[in-house]
């Protein structure tokens, strides 16, 4: 038995153009609506949205790790695709900058006003994005 055949084709594409593509063991990614859910080859097809979160995927039975803001999964048979709107796996993580991110979302929400609800979901946004990426890279 070739030992590629358990192997899922995974393409991670991000809304700036970043792709990775591998071939892994298994997947597991923060569903929104269903919680952590993983995917083995040849299971059944599935679409499904991504929370901002971290996911893993198994290379070589050891496990690969990957901040994402968000996005969609689509499982194939031949393939899994991950549409993120941006992803980092942990070693492209630069803690101090995510630290920075964080500390400034934290100070400029103290300084609008709530009424300013796009700016204050912006800047909610950046603050949880921030603090998954540091929690990924502990």
């Amino acid at each position: 038995m070739n030992e590629n055949s358990n192997l899922i084709n995974l393409e991670i594409v991000s809304e700036d153009g970043k792709v990775i593509s591998l071939q892994v063991e298994d997947i597991y990614v923060q569903i929104k609506e269903y919680g952590i859910m993983g995917f083995l080859k040849d299971c059944a097809p599935f679409i499904g949205i991504i929370d901002i979160s971290s996911f893993y995927v198994s290379l070589n039975r050891k496990k690969k790790y990957f901040a994402i803001s968000g996005g969609i999964i689509d499982v194939r048979k031949d393939k899994t695709i991950i549409l993120a709107d941006t992803f980092e796996s942990e070693d492209e993580i630069d803690k101090d900058r995510a630290q920075k991110e964080k500390d400034n979302a934290l100070n400029k929400m103290k300084e609008i006003e709530k009424s300013d609800e796009f700016t204050y979901k912006t800047l909610e946004f950046s603050l949880k994005k921030a603090i998954n990426r540091l929690n990924l890279n502990k």
